[in-house]
Formats: C-alpha cells, sequence, structure tokens
C-alpha cells in the first residue's frame, strides 16, 4: 500500500503523514508539482527524520531533460534523505544514465500493459493508471479491461502499482486482478478525515493482501 500526496497543500498535512508513517505507511510518493525545490526541501524537513527513506521524492517534469542544474539539487536531497526509490513521470530522462549511479532505485507511471512490457531495466516499479474513475481526477477513466489487459503482461520483473480511484472497497479486487501494490491519492485526501480513511484501507489491507 502507497499513499501519494494530494498536489496542492492540505491543511496540516506533513502531520497526518507523519501519523500515518506511525501507523505503518511503507511508502509515501512525494508529488508536488507546483513546490519550488526550496519549499520541497522546507516540505521534507517537516516530515520525522526516521520516515525520510520512505519518501519517494517526484521529480517534476519540467525538471526533466530541461533543467539539469535542479536535477542535480534533487538527486542531491534524495540522496541526503537515503530514499529508496525515486519518480521520474518519464522513463526517458537524459540525466538519468549520467547520474544513475547516484540515483536510488527508479518509479515511473505508465498507462497499459504495453508500455510496462517495454520498460528498461533500470525501472524498479509503476504505477498504472487509471484503474477506476479517477477522484481527485475528475473525468479521467479508462476504457481498458484490466483483468484481460493483465493477461498481456511479459515484464514481471518490475513491480506493477494499480493507481486510479481506489477505495478501500476495492483493495480485494485489485488483489484479486493480479496488481503486485496499489496507490492511494483521492480516497485519502480528500475525505472529511484523512487519518480515519487511511486506517479504514489498512484493515482491508490486512484483510485481503497480508
Amino acid at each position: 500500500m502507497v499513499v501519494i500526496t494530494y498536489p496542492t497543500p492540505i491543511e496540516n498535512e506533513t502531520s497526518l503523514i507523519n501519523k500515518m508513517f506511525e501507523k505503518g505507511l511503507p511508502l509515501l510518493h512525494v508529488r508536488k508539482p507546483n513546490m519550488s525545490y526550496e519549499e520541497l526541501v522546507k516540505w521534507v524537513n517537516n516530515i520525522n527524520n526516521y520516515y525520510h527513506q520512505y519518501l519517494v521524492i517526484h521529480i517534476p517534469t519540467i525538471v526533466i531533460n530541461n533543467n539539469e542544474h535542479v536535477f542535480k539539487q534533487y538527486k542531491a536531497l534524495i540522496n541526503k534523505i537515503n530514499s529508496t526509490y525515486t519518480h521520474l513521470s518519464t522513463s526517458n530522462c537524459l540525466y538519468v544514465n549520467n547520474y544513475s549511479v547516484e540515483l536510488p532505485k527508479l518509479s515511473t507511471s505508465v498507462h497499459c500493459i504495453s508500455e510496462v512490457n517495454k520498460l528498461s531495466t533500470n525501472i524498479d516499479r509503476t504505477f498504472i493508471s487509471p484503474i477506476y474513475p479517477s477522484i481527485s481526477k475528475r473525468g479521467y477513466v479508462s476504457t481498458i479491461d484490466w483483468t484481460e489487459e493483465l493477461k498481456q503482461r511479459t515484464n514481471n520483473r518490475v513491480t506493477l502499482v494499480a493507481l486510479g480511484g481506489i477505495t478501500p472497497f476495492h483493495i480485494e479486487s485489485i488483489h484479486t486482478m493480479g496488481f503486485d501494490d496499489y496507490a492511494l491519492l483521492g480516497t485519502i485526501w480528500e475525505a472529511k478525515q484523512p487519518l480515519k480513511q487511511f486506517e479504514l484501507c489498512q484493515y482491508y489491507d490486512q484483510l485481503h493482501w497480508q
């Protein structure tokens, strides 16, 4: 089970995240596309140091292939907090080969199994979306029959992480379909009580994934 941050600020966000980590959150994807690098550093510093290793920093698309100086800053932050993974929205990043030995394991995003099957060997995890109609992106839906789509998978080396519209009540079916992991975004951050919603997701995770 993975949680992704809401792209815009949430009240008491880092406090809630620290509590989720205390309750056993394995990984948090930090996607803040509108934050400057300096703002991101301040945000990260509000997370308990012990949990920094479980943060997966998303390097913004605007930085990838366009700003090597800022890319190096992100790389330095990622190494400083000893992250296990970093996320690139595209696997076609000019700087990855230059700095591959200085980056942790890589995560990316795709939208169909044919893309998964073509991923290079330097990618360890990938989001695949949307599985269900998105909660945080209204109107973002897929016409894919995922049960059939997964039968076309030949790349079993990459961890396949389901994303999009997943609520506590989808957690069993995501497992049954054959995904390796799943990510939560809108169901957590658009809930009236995000921590309570996280705990409900944990309950179903322990019921169906443990």
